[in-house]
């Protein structure tokens, strides 16, 4: 049975339980910290981005190149990270390191856990604006 990076995970779990993809605490404090007025713009900003880098990432791993992996991962690690986003910056993390080592194949074998924690991650944030702001403006 293959592992995935996230089994390992020590981290506690959010409020929402192990299921839930984002920690709404480290979300919720972020939107305290740039306002009511920019809440909105600053989630909405976190989606185009979380969709844009997920599609280069998902580029460099069919083209398998590891340096365009690893810096695609490494801006998601980063991004994810700040929104509370752990298990996903996990695995972003865990794509970086094994690009960047010579771990071409570990990285490419992570990439399916990638997709669904990125797609099911942006589905919880969506869900979490819309609870908030109502349908996403463009």
């Amino acid at each position: 049975m293959k592992m995935t990076v996230t089994e390992h995970n020590t981290a506690p779990e959010s409020a929402q339980g192990a299921d839930a993809n984002i920690d709404r605490g480290v979300l919720e404090t972020l939107l305290e910290d740039v306002g009511p007025k920019n809440a909105e713009p600053v989630i909405n900003a976190f989606v185009k981005e979380l969709v844009l880098q997920k599609a280069v990432l998902e580029e460099a791993a069919e083209r398998v190149d590891p340096d365009a992996m690893a810096r695609a991962a490494h801006r998601l690690k980063s991004t994810t990270g700040s929104f509370g986003a752990g298990r996903l910056s996990e695995v972003c993390a865990y794509i970086e390191r094994s690009a960047q080592s010579g771990q071409t194949k570990a990285a490419l074998e992570t990439m399916e856990e990638f997709r669904e924690l990125a797609g099911a991650t942006g589905e919880e944030l969506d869900a979490f604006r819309n609870k908030l702001f109502g349908s996403a403006t463009e």
